[in-house]
């Protein structure tokens, strides 16, 4: 009696293939995302340092400056809160520019759809600035808000060109530069990086009633 195999071996040849292309879809699925974080990681780091030198060049003026910070300092025909506009926030960064030495570190590595200035002058404006600036923040305020990234957002409190962050407030990150969350400088020179959660805690701990955040133009 003659027996055929064929039919039997192509379809046990059709099974293994079946489930070898599932077990590379399943690793895959498990690989990605451990790819999409070793990608962040870096960018992370560099925006946190970023921070940490945007907040000591603040410290260092203020330090120069009878501790007052350029959002709050005032001298003939100058008024640093005059200078809370989206496209006028980039002076802030520019008083202190011999502390932060180069415009690059003012551009979130994330933040692909912004270019760093060249320098502090010629080409520098607030389109170059991945960072918002917290007006309330002054050297006694330890836990206010002094700067952080741009994708912050409030839907719901409005002042001019001032947003003003509450513990009402309607808070979160957007999408744009850390998937939902974001890193915040605050007053005391730490860096936090923090969720939507995380952010409206250290809201409600800057121990100020509100606080107010001027955003570079979009």
């Amino acid at each position: 009696m003659k027996i055929n195999f064929g039919l039997s071996n192509r379809a046990f040849g059709m099974m293994e293939l079946l489930i070898v292309v599932v077990v590379i879809f399943i690793l895959l699925g498990l690989l990605l995302p451990s790819v999409t974080k070793d990608k962040q990681r870096p960018e992370q780091i560099n925006c946190v340092n970023n921070l940490k030198q945007v907040g000591l060049s603040f410290r260092m003026w203020a330090g120069d400056n009878g501790d007052i910070y350029p959002m709050h300092f005032r001298t003939n025909g100058f008024n640093g809160e005059a200078l809370a506009y989206p496209w006028a926030m980039y002076n802030y960064f520019q008083i202190i520019s011999n502390e932060l030495n180069t415009p690059k570190i003012l551009i979130c590595p994330a933040d692909v759809k912004r270019q760093p200035a060249s320098n502090f002058f010629s080409n520098f404006n607030s389109s170059a600035i991945s960072y918002f600036v917290g007006l309330d923040a002054r050297a006694d305020t330890p836990q206010a808000l002094l700067a952080g990234d741009r994708n912050l957002t409030n839907e719901t409190s409005y002042r001019q060109n001032v947003v003003e962050f509450t513990t009402n407030s309607i808070t979160g990150w957007t999408d744009d530069l850390h998937q939902r969350s974001g890193n915040v400088l605050l007053g005391d020179g730490s860096i936090q990086k923090v969720t939507i959660s995380g952010v409206r805690k250290l809201i409600s701990s800057t121990g100020l009633q509100t606080n107010r955040l001027v955003f570079p133009m979009k």
